[in-house]
């Protein structure tokens, strides 16, 4: 019976310890409000992160440790856009869902370089 009690005890311990809460979200173009793939989503301070799917949506897990805070703060990053950072506060462990839109960034536009090939048949 004592060990019953204790592998319980152990199992509890292990999941509480490794508890996390999931920040969800989906990230829209401001000017036509269609979802952007590939979207860069990093807690800042944080090693790591994810991207967007083909729909604009994320799924990021926070860790316990940062349950303690008041506030986190989501770096969001999209090649052609304006980088955003967004506070999300009194999480307080909840999983949480929201939408970001991101604004254009022209200067940026005239940094991209396009490449090509010919080929003839």
């Amino acid at each position: 019976m004592l060990r019953q009690a204790v592998l319980v005890l152990l199992v509890l311990l292990y999941f509480s310890a490794n508890a996390q809460t999931m920040i969800m979200g989906k990230i829209v173009g401001k000017s036509d409000s269609l979802r952007l793939p590939g979207v860069s989503v990093r807690i800042k301070g944080v090693a790591g992160g994810t991207q967007t799917n083909a729909d604009g949506i994320f799924k990021l897990k926070i860790p316990e440790s940062l349950f303690v805070k008041d506030k986190i703060i989501l770096d969001i990053s999209y090649i052609g856009f304006k980088s955003k950072l967004v506070k999300i506060e009194d999480f307080k462990g909840r999983t949480t869902s929201f939408t970001v839109a991101l604004s254009e960034d022209a200067t940026q536009l005239g940094e991209v370089v396009t490449t090509g090939a010919i080929h003839s048949t």
